[in-house]
């Protein structure tokens, strides 16, 4: 299907309108390069509270917890790590580090668990989760899970490697 952005259909000249907006043909185009090229791979950007950013730099939080998102990321995926310099939205953005996005899965949060990808974590699972997203220990996590979102908790844990983006060939 043929759209333009005036609205017009002018039979005359099927690619021009009458005043003049070329028309664009996005089925067939979507259909013809369908399959033809890989999925490309996005950029995500997240934020953190100035309470994780010194552990992000370091290296020492390499996984973030959030609400599940619009717009997914997937393995793969650049993650561009951040925090706010001043007054979030009126100050400038310090870029953390950027880094490969290695794993995505679904998480549950609740009192008395931590459920990742529908498989319940054990005692020395819940430590290890929650010293990887900056906590000390899981009732640290889970007394900031329910103060800033509420209990039980669904959404994703995105993990990255560390390695900076741009150190990671030289290393190889």
């Amino acid at each position: 299907m043929k759209r333009q952005k005036c609205g017009c259909t002018d039979k005359r000249a099927p690619d021009l309108c009458s005043a003049g907006v070329f028309q664009t043909t996005r089925a067939a185009e979507t259909e013809q390069d369908k399959g033809r090229y890989p999925a490309p791979y996005s950029t995500f950007v997240r934020l953190f509270k100035p309470k994780f950013a010194g552990l992000v730099l370091s290296g020492e939080k390499c996984q973030t917890v959030r609400p599940i998102p619009k717009r997914m990321p997937k393995p793969g995926d650049t993650i561009s790590l951040r925090c706010w310099t001043g007054k979030p939205y009126r100050s400038k953005q310090r870029i953390l580090r950027d880094a490969e996005i290695s794993r995505v899965e679904f998480v549950e949060i609740s009192h008395d668990r931590i459920v990742i990808a529908g498989r319940k974590l054990t005692p020395d699972g819940e430590w290890a989760f929650s010293r990887a997203d900056g906590f000390n220990t899981p009732q640290d996590m889970l007394d900031w899970f329910d103060a800033t979102h509420g209990l039980p908790f669904i959404g994703v844990v995105i993990c990255w490697q560390n390695a900076l983006l741009g150190t990671r060939a030289e290393a190889a």
